[in-house]
C-alpha cells in the first residue's frame, strides 16, 4: 500500500509537470473591440514561444473583411497563457490516474485503509461523474462553444470527490489494550 501511496502521489505530479511543460499559447491580435487569436506552438510556461507577428495573423485572416491594416491605430499585438485549456488538460491527465490508483487500491487494501488513496479513489469517482454530466449536456442541449463547462464540471467533480473522500475516510481506531490482559 506504501509503494501505491507513493506511485500515486507521483503520477499526479507527473500530470502537473506534463501540463506545466506542455502549455498552450495563443496570440491575440486587438484593435478597438475586435480581437483575431491564433494559436501558437505549445511551449513550457517558463519559457513561452515568441510573440506572434501580424504576419501571423494576417496568414490566417486575410480573407476576413473586417481584419485591420498594420499601421491601424490602437493595434496591440499579445501572447495569452490559456489556462482554460491546460486545466482541461490536467483534469484529463489526472481522470485515469485517480481512477487506475483508485481501483487498486480497493482491490489491494483488504482491512487496511489509506487516506490519500481513499481520497485519490473518491476524486476518481468525482471526475468520472463530471465527465457522465459534461456529456449528458452535450446530448441534451448540442454542443456549446467555450470550455467553460468542460473545466467547470471536470473542477467540480475533482473537488467534490476530494471533500467527499476527506468526509467519507474513517481512520480505524485501534482498539485500546485490555488493561487486564497486561497485568
Amino acid at each position: 500500500m506504501h509503494f501505491l501511496r507513493w506511485a500515486f502521489l507521483l503520477a499526479c505530479l507527473g500530470c502537473v509537470a506534463l501540463v506545466a511543460m506542455n502549455g498552450r499559447w495563443n496570440g491575440r491580435l486587438t484593435e478597438a473591440s475586435c480581437t483575431w487569436i491564433v494559436d501558437l506552438d505549445r511551449a513550457p510556461i517558463w519559457a513561452p514561444p515568441p510573440e506572434p507577428v501580424y504576419a501571423t495573423f494576417q496568414k490566417d485572416f486575410n480573407e476576413s473583411e473586417t481584419f485591420p491594416p498594420q499601421d491601424a491605430p490602437g493595434l496591440t499585438i499579445t501572447r495569452v497563457l490559456r489556462g482554460d485549456q491546460m486545466t482541461i488538460d490536467l483534469l484529463l491527465y489526472l481522470w485515469p490516474v485517480t481512477v487506475i490508483c483508485g481501483v487498486l487500491y480497493l482491490a489491494a487494501r483488504g482491512q487496511r485503509r489509506d487516506r490519500v488513496l481513499h481520497v485519490g479513489l473518491s476524486a476518481g469517482i468525482g471526475l468520472t461523474a463530471g465527465a457522465i454530466t459534461c456529456v449528458a449536456l452535450l446530448l441534451i442541449f448540442g454542443g456549446w462553444g467555450p470550455p467553460f463547462p468542460l473545466w467547470a464540471f471536470g473542477g467540480l467533480g475533482l473537488f467534490g470527490g476530494i471533500v467527499g473522500g476527506l468526509v467519507s475516510f474513517k481512520r480505524q481506531i485501534a482498539e485500546p489494550s485490555n488493561a487486564a490482559d497486561s497485568r
